[in-house]
């Protein structure tokens, strides 16, 4: 791996363990205004690693629920409001490749469909901020992903080839945006159901302690995609 120069982080479900407050805040929503009770597994089926636009389309198409970003917004902070996000706690791993990263000098940034004050606040809580050099979140794109724009603005951003570049995703969403981009990704979840929708990833890891080993150890339990 002596051409990484530069890793792309997503943010929720990658660099932090933030999927369980979503849920938290979605289905109980889902379930007062609309009588739709989803489970955990439902969410990380259909709802992980899209926005709420997109999200809000998904249930119409499929449990015919007619809503609006909007109403989705409103009742979902209000849920919001009963949990502190400076809890929320960087995935297995992250502050070790963090620091790896940093120290070989290898630049670092965040690619994510979250709102930059999310980004900012759950990284400070967890005094990773500082190691990256910009961020790239939905606040900058007319297109999220699983759009390439994302990852095309990062690249353009952080100045380097395409081919020294790898991007880290937890999702269909996330990977395909970035392939399209033309950059080599990383896919990592330990949810059997979204590892099986993470086939366009160059490799795939269970975790970011593996992505460690593949980058600067052992290559031991790596599950690259078979053709």
């Amino acid at each position: 791996m002596k051409k990484t120069k530069a890793i792309l982080f997503d943010l929720d479900g990658t660099l932090i363990d933030s999927e369980s407050y979503y849920f938290d805040c979605c289905a109980p929503v889902l379930k007062e205004q609309f009588d739709l009770d989803i489970t955990m597994n439902d969410w990380v089926a259909y709802f992980v690693g899209h926005t709420l636009s997109q999200n809000v389309i998904m249930l119409k198409e499929r449990w015919d629920i007619e809503t609006t970003e909007e109403v989705m917004e409103r009742y979902m902070t209000e849920e919001a409001l009963k949990y502190d996000i400076k809890q929320i706690r960087l995935m297995p791993h992250a502050r070790k490749l963090i620091h790896t990263l940093a120290s070989k000098n290898i630049k670092m940034a965040v690619v994510t469909s979250s709102p930059f004050d999310f980004a900012e606040i759950t990284l400070k809580a967890n005094d990773v901020f500082d190691y990256f050099d910009f961020f790239i979140t939905v606040d900058d794109v007319q297109n999220p992903k699983p759009n390439p724009e994302p990852y095309l603005l990062a690249q353009k951003r952080i100045g380097l080839p395409k081919e020294n570049i790898w991007a880290l995703e937890d999702s269909f969403a996330g990977v395909t945006a970035a392939k399209n981009a033309g950059l080599k990704v990383f896919g990592i979840n330990i949810f059997e159901a979204l590892r099986k929708q993470l086939k366009e990833a160059d490799a795939l890891f269970y975790n970011l302690g593996e992505v460690h080993e593949h980058l600067f150890g052992t290559t031991d339990h790596i599950v690259t995609k078979t053709r």
